[in-house]
């Protein structure tokens, strides 16, 4: 490899890495709590903050989300839920199962991996309308569905 072919490498990464933490510094805080049980947000409040990084496998995230699902069996503790969300809110799940499972959110395309007992929360923005289901990825076991509605 070439001195010029190593510094357009570098100057291609240098650019990778100013993007990431341009995107994180504007990523902002997040003040809302999590109540442990499967609760949305009113119609109209926003919550503030989180990623918006795709269909990414998701680690745990210091920040708490405002919905938990706790899955056991496969299925959702408490019955499916419809939480409810308005375009442009930050959508904040935390997903807890009782074994490890995959879980898949329709519509923003995004794959969550649990292990038995360890909380994953994953954060979002609510940029399309529509209802969309959560499913456990295996079996296709409904979890929840997201209703996002125009602001």
């Amino acid at each position: 490899m070439s001195s010029r072919q190593r510094l357009i490498l570098l100057l291609v990464a240098a650019v990778v890495l100013a993007g990431g933490i341009a995107l994180a510094a504007s990523s902002g805080d997040d003040d809302s709590s999590d109540d442990g049980g499967t609760q949305a947000s009113t119609p109209g409040q926003t919550q503030s903050g989180g990623d918006d990084n795709g269909g990414s496998k998701d680690k745990p995230d210091k920040v708490p989300a405002n919905v938990t699902i706790r899955v056991k069996g496969s299925k959702p503790v408490g019955g499916v839920k419809t939480l409810k969300y308005r375009h442009g809110d930050t959508i904040g799940l935390k997903f807890v199962a009782d074994k490890a499972i995959e879980v898949h959110i329709h519509g923003f395309d995004r794959e969550i991996e649990l292990e038995a007992d360890e909380p994953v929360v994953t954060r979002f923005k609510a940029n399309l309308e529509g209802i969309f289901e959560i499913e456990e990825h295996e079996t296709d076991e409904l979890l929840a569905k997201l209703e996002i509605r125009p602001k």
